[in-house]
C-alpha cells in the first residue's frame, strides 16, 4: 500500500500536483491546505477537492474537515485538511487542538490559528490502519515551537495512547517544526519518524527557503514499512510529497 502525505498549498501548483499523483498511484493521500466551494470549473482556485475528485474516482472513500470559511463571489469557499483512500473508512473524526473552525472569514485576513487532527479507522488488505492527519500551528519566529505547540503534540500524544496498540498508526502532517524540538520530541518517543530514520534533510523545495524537514510521518511497530522516500525534485507545492510503502 501507498500513503502520500502533502501539504497541497491550497493548489497554486494543482497541475503539476495531479501530474504527480497520477504517477504514484497513491492507496491513501493526506493533505494539508485544500481548498472547495467554487464547484467543477477549470479553475483550480478554492477547488481543489473538486479536482481530486473528479481525477482520482478510486480514492472514493473520503474525509474533508475545514478550518475557515469564506465567501467568493457569492459561493461558500472552504479552507481545510483532508484524508482520500480506495479503503473503506469505518470510523472518522477531527480533534481540535486549538480553537474552532472560523466562518465568514474576510478573503486576506489571517486566520487566528485553528488546528485540528484528523483521525480515520480504514479496512485495508493489511489489517486496520488508523490514519491520522495534521497541520501544525505556525510560530513566526521559526521552527522550534513554543508553548503552543508543545501543548498541541501532548494532546496528539494523549490521544494516540487512546488507539488500540494493536491496530496500525500512522500519523502524518506538516507540523510546522523541526524533527528534534521539544515539542516534535513528545511523538518522537511514541512513534518510529521516519524522516529522521531516514536522514531526511529537508521537505521542502527550493522555491522555499526553509532548510529544515517540517512535514512529517510516523508510524507504530504494527505498521511494516517497505520503503520511505522524499523526492527532491517534485515541485508540486511549497512543500514537497512524502512517500511511504507499507503493509
Amino acid at each position: 500500500m501507498k500513503l502520500i502525505q502533502l501539504n497541497i498549498w491550497q493548489g497554486i501548483l494543482m497541475y503539476q500536483a495531479a501530474r504527480f499523483l497520477k504517477e504514484e498511484r497513491p492507496d491513501i493521500l493526506n493533505l494539508q491546505e485544500v481548498t472547495t466551494g467554487v464547484g467543477d470549473s477549470d479553475s483550480y482556485l478554492f477547488s481543489v477537492l473538486e479536482k481530486l475528485k473528479r481525477d482520482f474516482p478510486q480514492l472514493r472513500n473520503r474525509y474533508f474537515q475545514h478550518s475557515l470559511s469564506s465567501r467568493y463571489f457569492g459561493k461558500k469557499v472552504y479552507l481545510g485538511n483532508m484524508i482520500l483512500s480506495r479503503y473503506r473508512i469505518s470510523g472518522k473524526k477531527s480533534v481540535f487542538t486549538e480553537g474552532k473552525p472560523e466562518e465568514n472569514v474576510l478573503l486576506g485576513k489571517e486566520s487566528h490559528g485553528v488546528c485540528f487532527l484528523q483521525h480515520t479507522r480504514m479496512e485495508t488488505p493489511a489489517g486496520v490502519v488508523n490514519d491520522l492527519n495534521y497541520h501544525g500551528y505556525w510560530v513566526p519566529t521559526g521552527k522550534t515551537g513554543n508553548a503552543t505547540t508543545l501543548r498541541h503534540c501532548r494532546m496528539i500524544a494523549d490521544y494516540i495512547e487512546s488507539i488500540d496498540k494493536d491496530e496500525k498508526i500512522i500519523l502524518t502532517g506538516d507540523f510546522n517544526l523541526s524533527p528534534h524540538s521539544r515539542s516534535m520530541e513528545i511523538l518522537n518517543k511514541r512513534l518510529t519518524n521516519l524522516v529522521i530514520k531516514h536522514g531526511i534533510k529537508t521537505t521542502r523545495p527550493p522555491i522555499r527557503d526553509t532548510r529544515t524537514p517540517v512535514d512529517f510521518i510516523l508510524v507504530n511497530g504494527r505498521v511494516r514499512v517497505r520503503s520511505f522516500r522524499v523526492p527532491m525534485n517534485a515541485i508540486v507545492s511549497d512543500h514537497l510529497p512524502l512517500i511511504l510503502n507499507f503493509g
